[in-house]
């Protein structure tokens, strides 16, 4: 009987990935004007790259642990995603006081994939030593996006639908990885981690980098219109 129910249990995390895939899809390919706060938390957390990639990286990194760390790591995202909450209305009052630090919000999700990149990326040896960093930053960014832009906080519903989207990011794919093969997960995972790094890279470097002014767009002057230059300068010289 202990057999066939690890047996069994290996089908959850494809069950639930499954499921989740299929909602996702019946979501986007038939959108209605009357959507909840709960499905536009759930659509949120999915479709934003930057938050989504990272996420699935944790699920990634967390399969890679021994059972007893990935229980812990898993309690200190969920833990992690209610203390954003609480971190965000600190920093939004430092932007209040500052305005100027408003801009820098945007970093969130690429320092998010930063973190998980690195944990992915580095060797066996380290992976503790950097997971439980990257965990807890991806759980206080998922909380601080989530307050951000929750358009109605006083409901919830925006909030759970984006907590339940961002558990099935995490929790479905670390139990796929964990329940078949594993012995070739470090490869990929490690693979995984530097698109995580490099896509880091480049959208803090686009959010950084201050872009040159536009260049004033010519006027081309119509046919046999008078010479715009100043007087005296066009004259010809007898």
């Amino acid at each position: 009987m202990p057999l066939r129910q690890l047996r069994g249990a290996r089908w959850i995390g494809p069950g639930l990935l499954a499921l989740g895939v299929s909602a996702l899809a019946f979501a986007l390919l038939n959108p209605r004007p009357d959507r909840s706060g709960f499905e536009f938390g759930l659509l949120y957390t999915v479709t934003r790259y930057d938050q989504a990639l990272p996420l699935l990286g944790v699920g990634i990194a967390l399969a890679r642990m021994p059972s007893w760390l990935c229980a812990v790591c898993l309690a200190v995202f969920v833990f992690a995603i209610f203390a954003g909450a609480f971190v965000s209305d600190w920093m939004l009052a430092a932007a209040s006081a500052h305005p100027g630090l408003i801009g820098y919000v945007f970093l969130i999700g690429p320092i998010c994939c930063l973190f998980v990149g690195i944990a992915l990326a580095v060797p066996d040896r380290l992976t503790l030593v950097f997971t439980l960093p990257a965990v807890t930053f991806a759980g206080i960014a998922l909380g601080l996006v989530i307050s951000f832009n929750d358009p109605n906080a006083a409901e919830w519903s925006f909030a759970a639908g984006a907590v339940l989207a961002g558990l099935w990011l995490v929790v479905p794919p670390m139990l796929v990885l964990r329940g078949f093969a594993r012995r070739w997960l470090p490869i990929p995972s490690r693979i995984f981690g530097s698109w995580l790094v490099a896509i880091g890279a480049m959208l803090m470097a686009a959010q950084l980098v201050p872009r040159p002014p536009p260049e004033p767009a010519a006027i081309d002057l119509p046919s046999g219109a008078p010479d715009a230059s100043p007087p005296g300068l066009a004259e010809d010289v007898e």
